[in-house]
């Protein structure tokens, strides 16, 4: 990570490490098109496709824009962001998913709040999925290593390069990847969480608004796979005791506030009090 450098060339770098999606990651460029034209946007696309279809969309991109199209030559998606996160040429970085996109104004309110807010390291936003209402009241508040782990997903993430430097690389272990141990997920709250660790000051604003789609009829092996992996976390970034235990008995005090998602939050309670690895999908 040391050779990671910053260019005032930029003002925040986007990572886009994308698979097998197309009309996907066409919606997400053309969701930040309205992102005003006196902020210098670089994109750097992780491309692990086999096939070129990415090349027709990076074709029509803006001039104005800063594209880095890698071919990436891992599959996962930690995988890729490791391997083109030292190109960042910007102060600020995110890494939006291939299936999200973000409502008017994300890009220029993150600048905005980092420019008005010296301190934050990360600022994360809130997301909601396609055709819900956000929450109305308008709001910045501080966030803490325990409370990342609700809607802390990678693409709300919004860092200053400098933390990015700190954390180091993505953990491979965690994510969705052929070689991955944990391929349910946990890289969104393993590289938010190692930065609350290391003493980063993280703030959430209703002001940065991503849409990304909800999952529906989870399967059973997957909701487990999620517990499998959030205590697998926990357990690696050495959280204390009783946060694990509230992991554990989360899920039973919303089977009695949510009754209707009885199967869903049992999974979830099996997977983190006795799930093992080898329950997850290949």
């Amino acid at each position: 990570m040391n050779t990671m450098t910053t260019s005032p060339n930029c003002d925040i770098t986007l990572i886009l490490a994308t698979c097998s999606r197309t009309k996907e990651v066409e919606d997400f460029f053309s969701s930040i098109r309205s992102t005003p034209e006196d902020i210098r946007l670089e994109i750097i696309i992780a491309d692990q496709n086999n096939d070129n279809r990415l090349a027709p969309i990076i074709e029509k991109l803006p001039a104005r824009w800063k594209i880095v199209h890698v071919k990436s030559s891992v599959k996962g998606v930690c995988a890729a962001r490791n391997e083109v996160i030292e190109r960042i040429s910007s102060p600020i970085v995110a890494f939006p998913d291939d299936d999200c996109t973000y409502e008017e104004g994300a890009i220029a309110n993150a600048l905005s709040l980092f420019a008005a807010n010296r301190s934050a390291d990360v600022i994360l936003g809130v997301w909601e999925g396609f055709g819900a209402a956000f929450p109305p009241r308008d709001f910045l508040k501080k966030e803490n290593r325990y409370s990342i782990f609700k809607k802390g997903e990678m693409f709300v993430q919004f860092y200053r390069a400098e933390m990015v430097r700190r954390i180091g690389a993505f953990d491979e272990n965690f994510g969705p990847s052929p070689n991955s141990r944990y391929p349910f997920g946990g890289d969104d709250s393993d590289y938010l969480a190692r930065a609350a660790l290391a003493g980063a000051k993280i703030y959430r604003s209703s002001k940065i608004k991503i849409r990304h789609p909800l999952q529906n009829n989870v399967p059973r092996e997957k909701i487990r796979g999620y517990g499998i992996t959030r205590m697998a976390l926990l357990k690696k970034l050495r959280y204390p005791l009783w946060f694990k235990a509230a992991n554990i008995f989360y899920p039973l005090a919303k089977i009695v506030s949510s009754p209707k998602k009885f199967v869903y939050y049992f999974n979830m309670f099996y997977g983190r009090a006795f799930g093992k690895q080898k329950e997850r999908i290949p």
